[in-house]
């Protein structure tokens, strides 16, 4: 088991730039609709990419953590966290173009 944590050290990598570029149009979207102010909707844009880089760094961390401590399971729990993001941000995108089109 122990020949795959490079490679899921390396796709981890991927997921995570993934995730921080799908972040990266679909976040500063969602915020400035919900926040109805002209104050807060700019407030709210501006704080995105703090945000983001902030989650990035968190996954990458932990991401090499676990590859560094060779541990398999801590490895394979850091991309399922990562997976769920994405699927969370797929989910909020769906809604957000299908409550556009109406």
């Amino acid at each position: 088991m122990e020949n795959f944590l490079l490679p899921i050290f390396v796709v981890n990598f991927v997921l995570v730039l993934c995730d921080a570029s799908l972040g990266f149009f679909i976040v500063p979207h969602l915020l400035r609709r919900e926040a109805r102010g002209g104050d807060a909707s700019g407030r709210a844009g501006r704080s995105a990419p703090t945000l983001l880089a902030v989650a990035v760094a968190v996954y990458m961390f932990f991401n090499c953590l676990a590859y560094n401590r060779q541990s398999m399971i801590y490895l394979l729990v850091v991309t399922g966290l990562i997976l769920a993001d994405l699927t969370g941000q797929f989910v909020v995108y769906r809604k957000i173009r299908n409550t556009g089109e109406r």
